[in-house]
């Protein structure tokens, strides 16, 4: 009789284990789904600020250090390309060069040196000289470009 009892006993805490982890694995579920719909809720906020802080170069006019410092803000996974023409003509050619610093990462030496660089005429930015700019839209409704013309 008591090998019969200790029998029942382990069947009974074996079934208290699996529905101890039975709870527990679909409390688990509904946490990580209330979790994962919280941070795109989250990052989707985030984007939406990013992209006001930006709609505010649309149609608008701003100064090459205004530029130079946008150029120091933007990060390479925020996706945005900055286009920068200058008004440097170079011979043979009838328009303006541009150049696109779509690439750049956060604060790289190598291209805030070339664009602050006097010397570097098709490259150089003027801090006091004044853009046109226009905002540029993917399908998405989403910022993929700033293009900036110097008057």
């Amino acid at each position: 009789m008591s090998a019969s009892k200790s029998f029942i006993k382990n069947a009974v805490g074996l079934l208290i284990v699996v529905a101890i982890c039975f709870v527990a694995v679909t409390i688990y579920k509904k946490g990580n789904a209330s979790i994962n719909s919280s941070i795109s809720e989250y990052d989707e906020i985030i984007s939406q600020f990013d992209n006001e802080k930006l709609k505010a170069y649309d149609n608008s006019t701003a100064s090459g250090s205004q530029i130079i410092e946008l150029l120091k803000t933007l990060k390479e996974e925020d996706g945005v390309t900055v286009v920068v023409s200058n008004g440097y003509v170079v011979k043979n050619k009838m328009e303006a060069e541009s150049y696109d610093y779509g690439d750049i990462a956060a604060k790289d030496s190598t291209v805030l040196s070339e664009i602050q660089d006097k010397t570097n005429a098709s490259r150089y930015i003027k801090p006091n000289a004044f853009f046109t700019s226009t905002v540029v839209y993917d399908e998405n409704q989403e910022i993929s470009s700033i293009v900036f013309v110097q008057k």
